[in-house]
């Protein structure tokens, strides 16, 4: 009987044993210092962070110090963004437990994204997260630890009607394509240009397209052009029963 509950109590302490670190275990916290690429503290801007997917999982913004804490539910390769003036810096830190660590965009390369006639909407991604593709606009510079590759994606055509924008080429690296995404190693700084064309909606849209549009006009004159006999045509019966309303009261006060 006593061996028993020795036996019991030995499980019981080794069941609390393996439940301690999972009761005791808390979101991991992280502790950042930002550092501009003037190497002053990047103070008052705002910071995101992006799980390896993509999703937005906190954010905060940095004191006049330059430091932010964020807290994310768990470890993991997580992109860390942080805005400052005309900017961007872009780091990927692998969050093991708790984490104090300084971003000093002045040791980081610089890569400018550029566009001509259009500003869009780019998505970059870091090679170790290559699913999370952040958005950003044109025009603008983003800094990120030297070495790394990163993907930048542009959009095809942009519509802002009457027009359409449509890419014809991105340049990097003494480079041109044609493709809408380019992949570069920040092993210096950069500058990749995605150049369009400004068109109207018209020259892009399919003959089908075109067709219906011709259709719809010519519906729409032929309703304005018959819409004021129709108009006419109502008035003139609206005064028609009128006027056979006043007949059948003369005749109904003169029959009594």
């Amino acid at each position: 009987m006593r061996g028993t509950c020795i036996a019991v109590v030995a499980l019981a302490v080794l069941a609390l044993a393996a439940v301690a670190p999972v009761l005791a275990a808390t979101d991991p916290t992280l502790t950042l210092t930002f550092v501009a690429p003037d190497k002053t503290a990047l103070a008052n801007a705002p910071v995101k962070v992006f799980d390896s997917s993509g999703n937005l999982v906190a954010n905060a913004t940095t004191d006049s110090s330059g430091k932010a804490t964020l807290t994310v539910s768990a470890t993991g390769l997580y992109n860390i963004v942080a805005a400052g003036s005309g900017y961007y810096i872009l780091t990927v830190l692998n969050v093991t437990g708790d984490i104090t660590a300084t971003i000093d965009a002045s040791a980081m390369y610089k890569v400018d994204v550029l566009s001509v006639l259009k500003s869009v909407e780019f998505k970059l991604s870091r090679s170790e997260t290559p699913a999370a593709k952040i958005a950003f606009a044109t025009n603008t510079t983003v800094y990120t630890d030297k070495g790394k590759t990163v993907t930048l994606e542009f959009p095809q055509q942009v519509m802002a009607f009457p027009y359409v924008y449509r890419l014809t080429k991105i340049v990097y690296d003494s480079t041109e394509t044609t493709n809408t995404t380019v992949t570069i190693a920040v092993d210096a700084d950069k500058a990749v240009t995605a150049y369009y064309e400004k068109l109207l909606i018209l020259q892009v849209l399919p003959v089908w397209a075109l067709a219906a549009i011709v259709v719809v006009i010519l519906i729409a004159l032929a309703a304005l052009a018959f819409a004021p006999k129709m108009a006419k045509k109502v008035v003139m019966a609206i005064e028609e029963e009128g006027r056979e309303f006043v007949k059948r009261k003369k005749f109904v006060k003169h029959s009594e």
